[in-house]
């Protein structure tokens, strides 16, 4: 109960510093940046209240859906630690784009900030924290790895998890690595690239490959095993 007061204090607070803020700013403000990092629209100050509620309005939702999570512990506490940082990083998010929208810069100037590791450091951190959680969810409706054959099945599910776990750790390494280079190298393209390609396949992707095998291959088992046991019982007639 502390925990959601405190996440709902904070996600509040976050949402009140950031309209006082955006109060602040000019009426015109830069509302979107492409690859180059070069402000390729310009639109009025309140389009950033979108960045500032989302960390309130994912909190209220997560509160509202959590007894889905269940009666077991170890699936509350990370649910919790789950909350936490998420809402943590929708806050940097926000803190991050107003920065960028306060800056005074008009059309086709460039932002001078190391957007790799301004954005690729925080995932991959994200990423980690979450993979180390991963195998301690223990099978629930509502959160986790939620397939067609880890909810069918709990050894899928539980195999997954962990196997999945490591998956995240290492991709969240990768992206690390990949902003600290790519910020060396300026090469803000082959981050997003590489940053995207993680997350869709590794992240993604390789964990629900592995869910149907492992799924595919219980099924085998308990097919050979039903074939075995129909020989034995023939044997004994």
């Amino acid at each position: 109960m502390k925990n959601d007061i405190c996440m709902l204090g904070l996600s509040l607070i976050n949402f009140i510093g950031s309209l006082i803020v955006i109060f602040l700013m000019p009426n015109i403000v830069p509302i979107h940046i492409n690859i180059d990092l070069v402000i390729d629209a310009m639109g009025s100050k309140w389009i950033n209240l979108v960045w500032a509620i989302i960390p309130l309005l994912f909190v209220g939702s997560m509160l509202l859906f959590k007894h889905k999570v269940g009666n077991n512990l170890q699936n509350i506490k990370s649910f919790n630690a789950t909350m936490i940082v998420l809402c943590v990083f929708f806050i940097y998010l926000n803190w991050v784009w107003l920065f960028f929208t306060n800056s005074n810069l008009q059309l086709g100037e460039k932002i001078n900030v190391p957007i790799s590791l301004i954005v690729g450091m925080p995932i991959g951190i994200l990423l980690i924290f979450m993979g180390y959680l991963l195998p301690y969810i223990k099978q629930n409706k509502f959160f986790g790895i939620k397939l067609p054959s880890t909810l069918k099945n709990e050894k899928v599910w539980n195999e997954t998890h962990k196997f999945s776990g490591i998956v995240w750790i290492y991709t969240g390494f990768i992206i690390i690595i990949s902003a600290l280079i790519c910020h060396v190298l300026n090469e803000n393209l082959i981050f997003i690239i590489i940053m995207c390609s993680c997350l869709l396949i590794l992240v993604i992707l390789i964990p629900t490959i592995y869910s149907i095998k492992i799924q595919s291959k219980i099924s085998k088992d308990k097919i050979v095993c039903g074939t075995c046991d129909e020989d034995v019982s023939n044997e004994k007639k």
